[in-house]
C-alpha cells in the first residue's frame, strides 16, 4: 500500500492535469507481474485433432478398454468407434451439411455418448436439448440452432415440440439393425471448427447459444491429464447432464484418457444417498460434482473415491477439511464461454476460504476495473479471460457478443479477445485469484448458472402480473433459493398455483422459483426502479402467518410435518401447505424420502412426494392399504442399500411410463 502511495504522487507531481481514473496505482513491476508473469502459461501447441479423433487414437491403444459403463452394459472402445462410425455414416446419408448443427434429445445412456461422437465424426455440431425441459424452451432452441437433424429415442419423443428435421431414432438395438459400415470417415477436421452450441440462461427472456470449438476441448483434455493424472483404471461419473459443459469435462476426462465413463440409473435423483450409492456400486475414482452436492456425501462411505473436483458454487474451507485428507480434492472454475474450466487450484489449507487458483495452460486471466485497468494485489474487480478456449461467440447474438468479447489490450497477437465473465475477484499475493461473487444479478444455484432476468421475463408474459422481482435469499437451512416477488394487475388475483404451473411449462425445474410472494406494491428506488434492497424477507413474511396454520391432527400427518420440519428446518408446517412452496428442492426431496421410509417401514417412491406435495395429500397416501396387485408399492421389507436404490429405480421407471401414458 505504501509502494501505491507513492506510486500515485509522483504521478501527481508528474502530471498534475490528468484525469483521476487515469493515474496508476500499480508499480512497473506489479504491473509486469500480474499482466505477464502469472499468465505464463504456454505449454504446447494445439495439434489440428477433434474431439472424435482423441477419443479414435485412445480407442487404438486400448481396443478392450472399457469405455462406456452402465448397471448392466458395458462397451469397450472398440465397440464405441465401430458404433459411432456406423452413425456417422448414417448421418451423411441424411445428407447432414458440413457444419451442420444436430440436436440430441436423449436421456442419460451410452447412445447419447456414442451419437455426439458420431456428430463430430459426421462433421457436424451438436447442440444437447434436455428431454425434461419444457417445450416451448425446445421449441425456441431447435429453431434458433436451426437444425439439420434431429437424435432422440422413442420414449422421450413426448417431450419434443413439432420439429421439420429428420429424426433419427437411436435405440440400443440400432446398430445391430444398421448395414451402414464400422470404418471412420475420411474428414480431416480444423480446429477452429465448431464442436458444440450448449444454451445458457439469459437475461432477456430467452436462453443463449454458446459455440464452442474443438480447439479448446483439446487444450481442456491435456490440462486434465497433466493435472489430474488419470489412469487407465479410473472410473468417472457422467453425472452432468449433457446440456451443461461439465458433461463435456466429464466425457473427456474418461473416454479421451483410457479411463471408463460410468452412466449412472437416469431415474435416480443424484443426491444424497442415492448419488453415493451409485458412486460406491459403479466402484467411482473421479468425481465433478458442485460443492453442495459434495457436501451431501459421507467421506467414510466412499473409500475408492479418489480424486474430487468441485465446480459451480463457492467451495467453503469445511468442505476441504472433510475431503481433502488422502484425496485429491480441486477447486475448478470456468464459464461456458471458456470452455468449461479457466482456473484450477488443488485444496489442501483447510484454514481459509479456497481459491479458484490460476489460469490453466494456454489460458489468461486478468482483474479489471471499470476502466479494463489492472487492480493492484487484494484489490476487488473484474474476472476477464483470454486464450485459446475461449467460444467463437454467442449465436444469433452480436450485440451481445461484442459486448462480451471485447478486444485484448495486453495482447499484440492480432483479433485477441477477452471475455468479461461479470465475476469478481481479487488476487492473492501468491497469484491465486479468489472468487468474490457476481457484479450482476446472475446468481448460481446448487451449480446451476441462472440469470433472473430470464425468469422475470417469463412471469411479465403472464396476463395477470403486472411487475415481479426475482431475487436469491437464504433458506430456513441456510441455503440459496429462488424467491419471486409479484404484483397482480387490477381485478386479478394472485394464484400462486397458477403462476407456478406456467412457470413450471416455460422454464426448466432448476430455474423455478422456490417461493413466490404477493405484494401490494412494488417498493422502487427514487428513479423508479425495483428497490431490491427494499424487498421484504420471504422466511419472514411466512412467519407472521405461522399461527394462522392449519395444524395436523392425524398420527401421519403430525409424523409427516415433523420430517419436513426438520429437513426444511422450519418450527411449523401446516396441514395444507406445498413442500417445494416451502423451499424443498431435489436434494430434500432425498431426505424426506428416507426419514419417511424409516418410520413408516413401508417403500416410498421419490416421484410420490411430486404427486402429493402437501401434509395433508401426503399424509393420506401413507394411510392408503397396500394392495397386493400394486406394483407401484409393494409391502414393506428392510432392503440393503443397493436393493433400496434398484427397488425405488424400478418405481421411478414404473411410475414414468404410466404418467407418460395417461398424458398420451
Amino acid at each position: 500500500m505504501v509502494e501505491h502511495w507513492y506510486e500515485l504522487l509522483r504521478s501527481i507531481v508528474a502530471r498534475s492535469d490528468q484525469h483521476i481514473a487515469d493515474i496508476p496505482l500499480l508499480t512497473a513491476t506489479e504491473r509486469e507481474r500480474i499482466l505477464y508473469h502469472w499468465n505464463e502459461t504456454h505449454r504446447f501447441s494445439i495439434r489440428p485433432r477433434g474431439l472424435h479423433q482423441l477419443f479414435e487414437e485412445q480407442a487404438r491403444l486400448t481396443p478392450n478398454a472399457i469405455a462406456l459403463k452402465t448397471s448392466s452394459v458395458n462397451l469397450t472402445y472398440k465397440e464405441v468407434e465401430e458404433r459411432a462410425n456406423q452413425l456417422a455414416h448414417a448421418l451423411c446419408h441424411m445428407h447432414l451439411p458440413a457444419g451442420g448443427h444436430v440436436g440430441v434429445c436423449m436421456s442419460k445412456v451410452p447412445e447419447t455418448i456414442i451419437g455426439l461422437l458420431a456428430i463430430l465424426k459426421a462433421g457436424g455440431v451438436y447442440v444437447p436439448l434436455d428431454p425434461h425441459y419444457p417445450q416451448e424452451r425446445l421449441a425456441f432452441m431447435a429453431a434458433d440452432a436451426q437444425l439439420s437433424a434431429l437424435l432422440t429415442q422413442q420414449k422421450v419423443r413426448h417431450a419434443l415440440p413439432a420439429l421439420e428435421v429428420p429424426i433419427l431414432y437411436l435405440e440400443s438395438d440400432w446398430f445391430q439393425k444398421s448395414k451402414e459400415s464400422t470404418k471412420p470417415l475420411a474428414w480431416e477436421v480444423e480446429v477452429e471448427q465448431l464442436a458444440y452450441i450448449i444454451y445458457t440462461s439469459g437475461s432477456t427472456g430467452r436462453p443463449k447459444g454458446v459455440q464452442v470449438s474443438h480447439q479448446g476441448i483439446c487444450n481442456m483434455v491435456e490440462v486434465q491429464k497433466r493435472t489430474f493424472e488419470l489412469q487407465a483404471g479410473d472410473r468417472v461419473l457422467q453425472f452432468s447432464s449433457l446440456s451443461f459443459d461439465a458433461s463435456i469435462w466429464e466425457i473427456c476426462m474418461s473416454i479421451c484418457t483410457g479411463a471408463t465413463l460410468c452412466l449412472g440409473e437416469e431415474d435416480v435423483v443424484p443426491a444424497g444417498h442415492a448419488l453415493e450409492a451409485t458412486l460406491s456400486s459403479m466402484a467411482i475414482t473421479v468425481v465433478t460434482l458442485p460443492p453442495s452436492l459434495l457436501a451431501s456425501l459421507s467421506p467414510v462411505a466412499l473409500p475408492q473415491l479418489r480424486t474430487i473436483i468441485v465446480a459451480g458454487e463457492a467451495c467453503s474451507a469445511e468442505l476441504v477439511t472433510s475431503w481433502s485428507n488422502g484425496r485429491r480434492l480441486f477447486n475448478a472454475y470456468g464459464p461456458t464461454e471458456a470452455t468449461v474450466c479457466a482456473t484450477i487450484e488443488r485444496c489442501t489449507d483447510d484454514t481459509r476460504q479456497p481459491a479458484i487458483g490460476r489460469p490453466i495452460d494456454n489460458t489468461q486471466t486478468y482483474i479489471l476495473d471499470s476502466t479494463l485497468t489492472p487492480v493492484p494485489i487484494g484489490v476487488a474487480g473484474e474476472l476477464y479471460i483470454s486464450g485459446i478456449g475461449l467460444a467463437y461467440a454467442y449465436l444469433n447474438r452480436q450485440g451481445l457478443t461484442a459486448e462480451r468479447f471485447i478486444p485484448h489490450p495486453f495482447s499484440r497477437q492480432e483479433g485477441a479477445r477477452l471475455y468479461r465473465t461479470g465475476d469478481r475477484g481479487r488476487y492473492r499475493v501468491d497469484g491465486t485469484i479468489e472468487f468474490l461473487g457476481r457484479i450482476d444479478s446472475q446468481v448460481k444455484i446448487r451449480g446451476y448458472r441462472i440469470e433472473p432476468g430470464e425468469i422475470e421475463a417469463v412471469l411479465l408474459e403472464h396476463p395477470t402480473v403486472q411487475t415481479c422481482a426475482v431475487v436469491v435469499q437464504k433458506s430456513a437451512a441456510g441455503e440459496q433459493q429462488l424467491v419471486a416477488y409479484i404484483t397482480t394487475r387490477a381485478q386479478h388475483v394472485f394464484s400462486s398455483e397458477e403462476l407456478r404451473a406456467y412457470l413450471q411449462r416455460c422454464l426448466p425445474e432448476y430455474m423455478l422459483p422456490t417461493l413466490l410472494v404477493p405484494l401490494e406494491t412494488m417498493p422502487l428506488t427514487p428513479n423508479g426502479k425495483v428497490d431490491r434492497k427494499g424487498l421484504p424477507d420471504a422466511q419472514t413474511i411466512r412467519q407472521q402467518t405461522v399461527a394462522s396454520l392449519v395444524q395436523p391432527i392425524t398420527s401421519t400427518e403430525r409424523v409427516v410435518a415433523s420430517i419436513w420440519q426438520d429437513c426444511l428446518h422450519l418450527e411449523k408446517v401446516g396441514l395444507h401447505e406445498n413442500f417445494f412452496e416451502l423451499g424443498g428442492h431435489s436434494l430434500l426431496v432425498v431426505q424426506v424420502i428416507q426419514r419417511t421410509q424409516e418410520h413408516f417401514q413401508r417403500e416410498v417412491a421419490l416421484t410420490d412426494l411430486f404427486e402429493y406435495p402437501t401434509v395433508s395429500a401426503f399424509a393420506k397416501f401413507l394411510d392408503q392399504a397396500v394392495q397386493p396387485a400394486d406394483l407401484n408399492h409393494k409391502p414393506a421389507t428392510i432392503l440393503s442399500a443397493p436393493q433400496e436404490e434398484a427397488l425405488r429405480s424400478g418405481q421411478n421407471r414404473l411410475r414414468s411410463r404410466r404418467m407418460l401414458q395417461e398424458k398420451e
